[in-house]
């Protein structure tokens, strides 16, 4: 467990199908020591509940989770029926298995959702205790794994700032540095694409892990983190290395500012920088882009839409985004330089099953210029949307890196 957990709980793969894998082969043994009357070490107690903490972090308010890294629906002992993708993709029974497992009254209320898999694994009594309402969790960061989780209410937003997986290996990790997933007022809007699968198809294996299948900047078509080789489908070069320049947690807001490393092999190397604030108020993010670097690149920054969010534009850089009965405004505000196309993306909630979705790139070609993008409800939209991002923008702490 300490090779392949960091010290904050994430699993060294960086995925979060493989964290319930990977957290269900940890705890199982454990609950059956304890079951024998057998000693569980402090260090593996402690590991476990970290494992658990990020699990309540980065489940959604719904119960569903962010698409991060790898997954196959792997899984040690399923006891609960799960028809569906929504369903497989709820983590939220690890909480309660461990902290009522292990006696962590703190932890065991933030766990919800079904009971099935905890009636089978720790009785009756134990599934009747689970909490009909989680208790409320606010934003978290996981440094040592690389993920950043803003949260307020209705409001969830990934952010992966962290190592490529495996320790540098790839594994079960993708090209995914700075990427972002995002639920606002309840609803799904942005969000990673998933895996799909893994030696059935090599050429969507790829695909799925690439860069252009994430929410990160992309410079001259390259790969933040090269492939090895085409064929070798768990395995990328560790260019990409994770920089977190900056993290704010407020009652009002939170701000981070993030980099990677990844494009400075280029002949003109290029540093992407991204920040993002959550205005908790307004269930409103502005996502800003910008680029440490001269010369000329060509530069694409995808945003992924869950596949039932729909997507119109319906005005000088501004789009409407339409899901769940809700509308939501994704407003631009950028240089002529930068151009935007509509186009057909792919999601992948469950192994095996790819859905098509929308996807929105934003282009680039030439002086490297920044880029600054804002989503919010419409209903609760700000009068001047361009001078709110504008605004916003102003937040951001110098977004130079730090000093040596």
């Amino acid at each position: 467990i300490n090779k392949q957990v960091t010290a904050d709980g994430v699993d060294f793969e960086v995925s979060t199908a493989y964290q319930r894998l990977v957290t269900e082969l940890f705890v199982l043994p454990a609950l059956y020591r304890r079951a024998c009357d057998l000693v569980v070490s402090g260090g593996y107690e402690n590991l476990l509940k970290k494992m658990a903490g990020f699990t309540a972090a980065y489940s959604r308010p719904d119960g569903t989770i962010p698409l991060w890294g790898d997954a196959d629906d792997g899984r040690v002992l399923p006891f609960a029926q799960q028809p569906g993708a929504d369903a497989i993709n709820d983590h939220r029974y690890l909480i309660a298995l461990i902290g009522q497992g292990f006696g962590d009254s703190e932890l065991a209320a933030k766990a919800s959702g079904s009971k099935e898999e905890v009636f089978w694994t720790l009785g009756p009594d134990a599934a009747a205790a689970m909490p009909d309402a989680p208790a409320p969790s606010g934003s978290q960061i996981f440094p040592d794994g690389g993920a950043y989780i803003m949260r307020e209410g209705e409001d969830h937003v990934f952010i992966d700032c962290g190592p490529v997986g495996m320790k540098g290996r790839g594994g079960h990790g993708h090209n995914d540095c700075l990427s972002f997933d995002a639920m606002l007022a309840g609803v799904s809007v942005i969000t990673d694409c998933g895996t799909y699968v893994y030696s059935a198809d090599p050429d969507w294996r790829n695909d799925f892990r690439s860069t252009a299948f994430h929410n990160t900047p992309m410079i001259d078509g390259e790969e933040v983190n090269r492939f090895q080789n085409p064929n070798f489908l768990w395995t990328l070069k560790n260019d990409a290395i994770p920089e977190r320049r900056h993290w704010q947690n407020s009652d009002a807001s939170d701000v981070f500012v993030g980099a990677h490393s990844g494009y400075q092999r280029l002949a003109s190397p290029v540093t992407p920088v991204r920040g993002i604030i959550l205005d908790k108020e307004n269930h409103r993010l502005l996502v800003a882009d910008s680029f440490e670097g001269d010369s000329h690149h060509s530069v694409r920054i995808p945003y992924h839409f869950s596949p039932d969010v729909g997507v119109e534009e319906t005005g000088a850089n501004q789009w409407t985004l339409s899901a769940a009965g809700k509308k939501f405004l994704l407003v631009l505000n950028a240089s002529e330089h930068w151009t935007a196309a509509i186009g057909e993306g792919w999601v992948s909630p469950s192994y095996g099953i790819k859905i098509k979705a929308s996807v929105l790139n934003f282009l680039s070609n030439g002086a490297l210029e920044p880029l600054l993008v804002g989503i919010m409800p419409a209903d609760n939209a700000a009068n001047d949307p361009q001078g709110w991002l504008r605004k916003m923008a102003k937040e951001f702490p110098a977004a130079k890196p730090p000093a040596s």
